[in-house]
């Protein structure tokens, strides 16, 4: 019964033992493909060479504005611009309200960072319609 006892607790002992490192390079070097070709990526990424930095794609400027203060009297309208572009001194521009073109302003000016004066040629505006190139 002892020799029974002594051989079960040497097994069990045994089979918990730290695995050996040679051992666990020897199976990690079995799974480790030796079939690459020399001039493989890995070796490629090795050279410090620069990563090329991709071109940037710039959006073309729309310029496109808001009705922010209209005189109807005087027939003239402060148009607030977005993205940063302004109209040209006398170009037109359409009036647009609900997607449907009411009116034509002509840029006179003057003009500030981000708004300018126009007088309304035909149709008519409101504050909030849209101002854009036809």
């Amino acid at each position: 019964m002892r020799l029974l006892l002594g051989m079960m607790l040497a097994v069990v002992l045994g089979g918990c033992s730290r695995p050996n490192k040679n051992r666990a390079r020897k199976v990690d070097s079995a799974f480790v493909s030796t079939n690459l070709p020399t001039n493989s990526i890995s070796s490629k990424a090795r050279i410090n060479k620069p990563i090329p930095v991709p071109p940037k794609i710039r959006g073309i400027a729309v310029l496109h504005g808001q009705v922010v203060s209209t005189n109807p009297a005087l027939k003239f309208a402060v148009v607030a611009f977005s993205g940063g572009v302004l109209p040209e001194k006398e170009q037109r521009l359409s009036i647009y309200r609900s997607g449907v073109k009411v009116g034509e302003i002509k840029m006179t000016g003057p003009f500030q960072s981000t708004s300018g004066v126009g007088d309304i040629s035909t149709g008519e505006a409101a504050v909030g319609d849209l101002v854009q190139v036809e």
